[in-house]
């Protein structure tokens, strides 16, 4: 692992996260039964505006305080996150099993592989810069920020934007 990518996992191994967040829903369901859902990894929370601005018709604010002891910051690729697209980004981070460098196993991984890999890692949640879930004054700006860009060059572009966090099940 080279010394950048270790620094990146042990600055944010050290901030523990507590606060109040929101998520957005069009679905009726107790709240103690938050569950993910197409084929995500964890369910995402996330600001007000946030969980406000969600790419649904939310008819439904849960929130909710969390506690992150040790949370994993991964990119928003636009994507979900699912269990193929956190693989490839641990494995980016090379803190994956080495057996994920077979693309057969790594398509076949279900959310619990992910989940338990991460929290085998120490990890108990994950924390990412949100680029999808924006006000709408700003949406338009995503369009000229190269997909590629880091959170802080994204920043740059967007300053408001908010990080977001995934809690297991």
């Amino acid at each position: 692992m080279n010394w950048y990518k270790k620094a990146i996992i042990e600055e944010v191994s050290e901030n523990p996260i507590q606060q109040t967040v929101f998520h957005g829903t069009d679905k009726d369901f107790p709240e103690n039964e938050l569950e993910s859902g197409n084929n995500e990894i964890g369910v995402h929370f996330g600001t007000e505006e946030h969980a406000s601005n969600a790419n649904f018709n939310v008819n439904r604010l849960i929130e909710k305080q969390i506690n992150i002891n040790k949370p994993l910051r991964l990119k928003d690729k636009g994507s979900q996150f699912t269990p193929f697209n956190v693989a490839e980004q641990l494995m980016d981070l090379e803190i994956a099993p080495k057996i994920w460098n077979d693309m057969d196993t790594r398509t076949n991984l279900t959310k619990n592989d992910v989940i338990n890999t991460i929290e085998e890692l120490g990890y108990d949640g994950i924390v990412y810069l949100n680029r999808v879930e924006l006000p709408p004054e700003d949406m338009h700006k995503i369009f000229s920020i190269p997909s590629n860009a880091t959170d802080e060059e994204f920043l740059q572009s967007i300053p408001n934007a908010k990080d977001s966090y995934i809690l297991f099940e």
